[in-house]
């Protein structure tokens, strides 16, 4: 009995490095966005009264100590 032992080798279609490079710059793009728009939402009065913190100046460092610390940790954890 014989095997036949071949490898096959697939090579990706297209250049997949620009792909990933531009997924990665909308990733981090929404990313600075999403961090500069909540310290705009702290400012804004409507969204403060959504939430009803309005001239609760702990409760909105709170929310953005949380934000802020989780927005870091995430940025640790993936290399940035």
């Amino acid at each position: 009995m014989q095997q036949a032992s071949s490898v096959v080798s697939i090579k990706p279609q297209g250049n997949v490095r620009y792909g990933i490079w531009i997924v990665m710059f909308l990733a981090f793009f929404v990313a600075y966005l999403d961090r500069t728009n909540v310290t705009i939402l702290i400012a804004n009065e409507g969204y403060t009264n959504a939430l009803g913190i309005t001239g609760d100046k702990g409760t909105q460092g709170l929310l953005m100590t949380m934000f802020l610390f989780f927005y870091g940790l995430a940025s640790f954890l993936i290399g940035r």
